[in-house]
């Protein structure tokens, strides 16, 4: 209430982010609105646009920490733009949507060659079962971790499939470009640790990777081991 720092937090990931909206709610546990492409990571909660622009919405306890984190959207470009509360919790949110967009079970359509405007409700008790908005609720791995040794520049990633799939790995610099396509191909369930030489890649401050099986793409900053 002094104007003094507590606490700053930021979103990593691969692609645009931008933050449109702020609220607290009676608790005092801030929500943030907002857009991103591709991937958008809040501490251990990450989001996937699979390429396509998707609204985030995240909330925070009062000490900073990501509770849950949703995603809207479907086909065509889509910005959130406020929030609020009701004394019960519930939470609105309103934005623009040119296509298609997802809200849970309702499926929104704009009008040809137009943006349309939506207004929506969420319950706090439904905001708090799911992670995201989306159709699937079983993930085709789970991506544990991607660290870099800056020494050497061999990179370990790890990751765990929870049936056979085809896997794709690549490595991507802080502008986005493509450093290096590492293709694992068809593996069975199971956990995998893979090594990676960077060291005819391009000098790049921070490196990403970016996993994909069956259609799903997670992407993780890499950690620099010291």
């Amino acid at each position: 209430s002094a104007g003094n720092l507590s606490w700053v937090r930021t979103t990593t990931g691969f692609g645009a982010k931008a933050v449109y909206a702020a609220a607290v709610d009676a608790e005092g546990n801030p929500y943030i609105i907002g857009t991103f492409r591709d991937t958008a990571t809040f501490e251990h909660l990450t989001l996937s646009g699979n390429g396509s622009e998707r609204i985030f919405l995240v909330k925070f306890n009062v000490a900073g920490e990501s509770l849950w984190a949703k995603q809207v959207g479907r086909y065509g470009p889509v910005l959130g733009k406020a929030l609020s509360f009701d004394g019960s919790g519930n939470i609105y949110m309103t934005g623009t949507f040119s296509d298609t967009i997802d809200l849970g079970k309702e499926r929104l359509t704009a009008l040809a060659n137009t943006q349309d405007a939506f207004y929506a409700k969420l319950s706090p008790s439904s905001n708090v079962k799911e992670k995201k908005l989306t159709d699937s609720s079983e993930t085709n791995f789970t991506f544990l971790s991607c660290d870099l040794d800056p020494k050497s520049m061999v990179a370990r990633v790890k990751y765990s499939i929870p049936r056979s799939s085809f896997v794709l790995l690549e490595v991507y610099d802080m502008m986005g470009s493509v450093t290096e396509s590492y293709i694992e191909g068809q593996r069975e369930a199971g956990t995998y640790e893979v090594k990676l030489d960077l060291k005819n890649s391009k000098n790049s401050d921070d490196y990403y990777c970016r996993l994909q099986a069956n259609g799903e793409k997670q992407t993780k900053k890499m950690l620099m081991k010291k």
